[in-house]
């Protein structure tokens, strides 16, 4: 065999052994399962703030521990979940459930029952690590829903969904976070535009339903 031949030779090789490596790269990134979606604004660890900002306000005089609620119903379309309290960090970004089916109540407002001020309930609407939550469900729900908040004595205030809206995360008004004007409940959650490579939603829905 010649030089050239021996060469011509080697060189084949490489090029079979390259074009080897490339077809099992592609055969695994092909096998690959491709990235679950996260969620949104909403859909951060419980230890990280969410993109639900609550504005600077005087905060709720501390409810009575019987008055903090513990869970939301929603016997219509099958939702019972936890309601735990939550506060802003610096900034004031609300540090939102890990889960979503847990929902965070804004502690700094109205407590349910009360005779003015918004009761701010938010929860992500889904996560990786979890599924789909009760909030993708509830931004379904025809108006006039029963909604049902018990606090830790047992007792029960309820609402009907009155109110749908989609936002921009921007532009979620001031205004949801009230301790004045007539009671209401405040359901906030994300919805939109999913956007995979920041792993966040577009918009913030906001439901508000009236005591009923």
């Amino acid at each position: 065999m010649t030089r050239r031949e021996v060469v011509r030779r080697r060189a084949g090789l490489v090029v079979l052994v390259v074009a080897a490596a490339v077809v099992a790269a592609g055969t695994h990134l092909l096998l690959r399962p491709p990235a679950v979606a996260v969620a949104d604004a909403l859909a951060a660890p419980a230890t990280t703030p969410a993109t639900v900002v609550a504005p600077p306000a005087p905060q709720a005089a501390a409810p009575a521990t019987e008055q903090v609620p513990v869970s939301l119903t929603v016997e219509a379309i099958g939702i019972q979940a936890p309601v735990v309290p939550v506060l802003a960090a610096p900034g004031g970004a609300l540090t939102i459930p890990e889960d979503p089916g847990t929902f965070g109540w804004w502690a700094a407002g109205a407590a349910p029952g009360s005779p003015t001020g918004s009761v701010v309930v938010v929860a992500h609407v889904d996560a990786a690590a979890y599924g789909a939550g009760p909030m993708s469900d509830l931004i379904r729900a025809p108006m006039q829903t029963a909604i049902t908040v018990q606090d830790a004595a047992g007792g029960l205030t309820r609402y009907a969904l009155s109110e749908r809206r989609s936002l921009p995360k921007s532009e979620l008004p001031a205004d949801l976070f009230t301790l004045g004007g007539a009671p209401r409940l405040v359901l906030i959650t994300c919805g939109g535009t999913f956007d995979r490579a920041t792993g966040h939603y577009s918009d913030n829905v906001v439901m508000i339903a009236t005591p009923a």
